[in-house]
């Protein structure tokens, strides 16, 4: 009896979705122009869920628990321009504020909604994107 009971939860958990619910996907994202994007986020979405997963400096992404389906892709998150935080003095002693370089989008903006992007992805199938440099 103990061992039905439990061959019936397993059951249950596989039929109502815990545990691992999908598949885990990997790819890249570069530039068109050759080289890949070092930072930011890939966001999938479609009728049954968004994921996302962060883009590393090698251009790769990962994306956990992902359900089988056509997805609309979006890629942002993807800033260059940091603040020179150092402590800078000129040559009398006085502190020079640092310099503030506003960020900006790695690739250009229509990458940022799903539906503009041109980009979709099929899971599962190829995870490499290619995406334009911002201008």
């Amino acid at each position: 009896m103990r061992i039905n009971v439990m061959v019936c939860l397993a059951g249950l958990a596989a039929a109502c979705g815990c545990g691992s619910s999908g598949n885990s996907i990997s790819g890249t994202v570069a530039y068109t122009s050759g080289g890949v994007l070092p930072k930011g986020t890939v966001a999938i979405s479609n009728d049954a869920g968004s994921y996302q997963g962060a883009i590393g400096s090698d251009g790769t992404f990962v994306i956990e628990n992902v359900k089988s389906g056509k997805y609309g892709v979006a890629i942002y998150g993807a800033l260059a321009g940091e603040s020179d935080l150092s402590m800078n003095y000129d040559d009398k002693g006085n502190y020079i504020p640092p310099k503030v370089v506003a960020p900006k989008s790695l690739v250009k903006d229509q990458y940022s909604d799903p539906s503009k992007s041109g980009l979709t992805l099929t899971v599962p199938g190829d995870y490499n994107l290619k995406v334009d440099k911002a201008e």
